[in-house]
């Protein structure tokens, strides 16, 4: 979908990729899915594309009109316990996902290598080989090197 926009509209047109992500309520997928998505990332950036920006669906999970907090829902980077409570009163607990793991992992280890901002190759392949990755057209999942998922 980058290179179409890139190749329709402009080669130089800023694409900023907003509300990326996936609805994972055991946070098995999250991880490999952002991996995924910024190995096309770079990719597109690597072939020209203006990537000026990337964010992830939303930092906690959301209210869904149509699912309100429902855990099928969970879209978050963190999770949230709506239903904790502690001292009587509602705790809202929160908790890091896995893809909160492989994204700041890509992030931190990019911007070890470069100052500019750009995703690494070797911070995308460190976090695959630790979270895994979903196959370019998204069929299938491909496990870490320990094998999980």
């Amino acid at each position: 979908m980058i290179m179409r926009i890139k190749n329709r509209c402009s080669d130089m047109i800023p694409i900023f990729i907003l509300e990326n992500g996936v609805a994972d309520k055991s946070d098995r997928y999250r991880a490999p899915f952002i991996v995924a998505h910024l190995q096309q990332v770079k990719q597109a950036i690597s072939s020209g594309a203006n990537i000026i920006g990337y964010l992830h669906w939303s930092f906690v999970d959301n209210y869904e009109w149509l699912e309100n907090y429902r855990p099928e829902v969970k879209f978050g980077l963190f999770s949230i316990d709506r239903t904790r409570v502690k001292g009587g009163q509602l705790d809202f607990k929160r908790q890091r996902t896995k893809g909160t793991e492989a994204l700041e992992l890509i992030m931190k280890s990019s911007l070890l290598q470069n100052k500019d901002g750009i995703i690494s190759d070797s911070a995308i392949a460190e976090a695959e080989n630790k979270f895994g990755t979903v196959t370019a057209d998204g069929m299938r999942m491909i496990p870490s090197q320990d094998g999980l998922l």
